[in-house]
C-alpha cells in the first residue's frame, strides 16, 4: 500500500512521487501528465486513503484532454475506491459519465463483437453435435433393427430345430418299433421253420 510519500516508477524507470502525479493532474499540466503517467502505472493507487488512481483524479478535475490521454492508456475501469465503487460507478455518481461514455461504448462494442463470435462458435458446435447425434441415432436405429432381425431369425431357426428334433424322435421311435417287430417276425419265422423240419 502506498503512503502519500511513496514513489511510483514509469516506463523509463524514473521514480515519481504520487503527489507529483496528482499535482500534474490537478494543475491540468498535460505535458507532465504524459511524462509521469503511462500504461505501466496508470492503474497504480496514488492515495491509499481514497484508493484513487490517476483516472479518478482526472475525472475529479474534469480536464477532458487529460481524461482522454489516460483513457488512451486503457486503464482498468473495474478498480474500486474505498467505497467499493468501480471507476465507472464513481463517474456516474459524480456526473462524470460523459468522460467515460466513449471508452465504455468502445468496450461494450468490443464485448458485443466477442459475444457474437462466441455465439457463432456455439451455433457451429451445436450444429455439429446435433448432426453427430442424428448420425448416431440413425445408426443406432439401424443397428437395433438388425439386432431385432437377427433375434427373429434365431427364434425362427430354434423353432425349426425343435420341429426337426421332434421328427427325429418320432422317426427314432418308429425305427425302434420296426426293429422290435422285425425281431418278433424273425423269431416267429424260425419257429415255423423248426416245426416244418420236424414234420
Amino acid at each position: 500500500m502506498f503512503s502519500r510519500t511513496n514513489t511510483i516508477t514509469n516506463t523509463d524507470k524514473i521514480f515519481i512521487n504520487p503527489m507529483t502525479m496528482m499535482a500534474a493532474i490537478g494543475t491540468s499540466d498535460l505535458t507532465n501528465v504524459k511524462k509521469y503517467i503511462n500504461s505501466s502505472n496508470v492503474n497504480d493507487i496514488l492515495d491509499p486513503l481514497t484508493k484513487f488512481t490517476s483516472m479518478h483524479y482526472a475525472l475529479l478535475m474534469g480536464n477532458q484532454a487529460i481524461i482522454d490521454y489516460i483513457l488512451s492508456l486503457n486503464p482498468n475501469l473495474e478498480l474500486k475506491d474505498k467505497h467499493g465503487d468501480t471507476i465507472y460507478q464513481y463517474a456516474l455518481k459524480n456526473n462524470y459519465k460523459i468522460y467515460l461514455d466513449n471508452n465504455k461504448q468502445k468496450k461494450l462494442n468490443d464485448k458485443i463483437l466477442q459475444l457474437e463470435y462466441e455465439n457463432k462458435e456455439l451455433i457451429r458446435k451445436n450444429k455439429f453435435l446435433s448432426e453427430t447425434n442424428d448420425f448416431i441415432t440413425t445408426n443406432m436405429d439401424n443397428y437395433n433393427n438388425k439386432i431385432n432381425k437377427y433375434k427373429e431369425d434365431i427364434e425362427s431357426k430354434n423353432i425349426e430345430i425343435y420341429s426337426l428334433k421332434r421328427k427325429y424322435d418320432e422317426c427314432n421311435d418308429e425305427l425302434i418299433k420296426t426293429k422290435k417287430d422285425l425281431v418278433e417276425t424273425e423269431s416267429a419265422f424260425n419257429n415255423l421253420l423248426k416245426k416244418s423240419k420236424k414234420n
